[in-house]
């Protein structure tokens, strides 16, 4: 188990790929099957590196009351990259 996380105002700099690049070199990662589940804002940074969409876990925030009571559904996706080369697919965006 880990996690990746940039801070908000270091985003949109490139230290996002850089880690992953990191990790994959460190563990040899381009020969396993790698699953992820994110945040939708994170989503497009791994569909730049190979992971596609495979389902999503939907929790109604308005369920739980507090602070998040009237967020409506909390989307999380849920992603795989098969084994293969570790590199950038070009024209998917940011968002």
């Amino acid at each position: 188990w880990g996690s990746l996380h940039v801070l908000p105002e270091y985003q949109r700099m490139g230290i996002g790929s850089a880690l992953l690049e990191w990790g994959f070199q460190q563990f040899n990662l381009e020969k396993e099957k790698v699953w992820l589940g994110t945040q939708m804002r994170g989503r497009n940074l791994y569909r730049r590196y190979g992971w596609e969409d495979v389902d999503h876990v939907d929790i109604d925030l308005s369920d739980w009351g507090g602070k998040y009571r009237g967020y409506g559904i909390h989307r999380s996706p849920l992603m795989l990259r098969q084994p293969g080369r570790f590199q950038r697919v070009e024209g998917i965006a940011n968002e």
